[in-house]
């Protein structure tokens, strides 16, 4: 049984080590398609930035669930309401439906803080948890 837990635990970090070296390999992807693309979403063309408040994100042009490969080519820069609402679409197919989609997923996240906004400020501080242990009740 200790060797089972040892494997695993070799396992477990060889997989680690793997997540960390794919990481730094997107970014630089990420950081080579900016250069390339001006800064710009590869689909609607607006300005994005790489930084922690930044929107940039990597998208698979074919995405990975239809098959497409984890490569530098088969990527782009874009920005984060492009590939939220690419999501697993063809390049054409998102070609086509693109500011329908960027607006629906606008509309909700606009009905979201509308919601967030009419709580109490009191509640919106307090967290998920705590919220639902005050509407349920004492256990």
């Amino acid at each position: 049984m200790h060797g089972e837990q040892e494997k695993r635990a070799q396992v477990e970090a060889a997989w680690e080590e793997h997540r960390a070296q794919a990481g730094v390999l997107r970014r630089t992807w990420l950081e080579a398609h900016l250069k390339a693309q001006d800064g710009r979403c590869a689909y609607c063309r607006d300005e994005i930035r790489l930084s922690p408040d930044g929107d940039a994100t990597l998208d698979h042009c074919i995405p990975q669930a239809k098959g497409g490969p984890d490569t530098f080519a088969n990527s782009v820069a874009a920005c984060a309401l492009c590939n939220l609402a690419k999501a697993d679409l063809l390049p054409d197919e998102f070609a086509l439906t693109m500011l329908d989609r960027r607006a629906a997923i606008i509309e909700t996240r606009e009905k979201k803080a509308r919601h967030v906004e009419g709580y109490p400020a009191h509640l919106r501080a307090m967290s998920k948890a705590a919220r639902k242990r005050l509407w349920s009740g004492p256990e």
